[in-house]
């Protein structure tokens, strides 16, 4: 993955502009981002496993459940938005020529973290 992102050819593009386009139906994207996660087996595997672990582990009931849910979603949730507001940020910083660097530099981590795993398995 390394090797691939330091020798692949940058895509050439427009400068990024900080207007985009206003969707004309907001509530589509938090709706087909909803049914993709309903759709994904891999959440519901993970949150049996949360309620198996903190039954078990923690011993909690019905209440503590809601509770325990409630606050995992209210961070999830507020860590997302943080996540779009900083991003809308950033888009407005990063041109061609950063993204271009940054996957360069990223390319030579990949291939680092790759090396030492190699290197601490034999």
């Amino acid at each position: 993955m390394g090797i691939t992102t330091l020798i692949r050819k940058p895509v050439t593009s427009p400068e990024l502009n900080s207007s985009l386009p206003v969707a004309s139906k907001p509530l589509i994207l938090p709706i087909k981002g909803y049914l993709i996660n309903i759709a994904n087996p891999l959440s519901l595997v993970f949150w049996i496993g949360i309620v198996g672990f903190a039954g078990k582990t923690w011993g909690m009931h019905s209440q503590d459940f809601f509770l325990l849910f409630a606050g995992v979603f209210f961070t999830a949730f507020s860590t997302d938005l943080l996540k779009c507001y900083l991003s809308g940020l950033l888009r407005k910083v990063l041109v061609s020529g950063a993204i271009f660097w940054i996957n360069r530099v990223m390319g030579l981590v990949f291939m680092g973290i790759g090396c030492y795993v190699i290197y601490s398995v034999r």
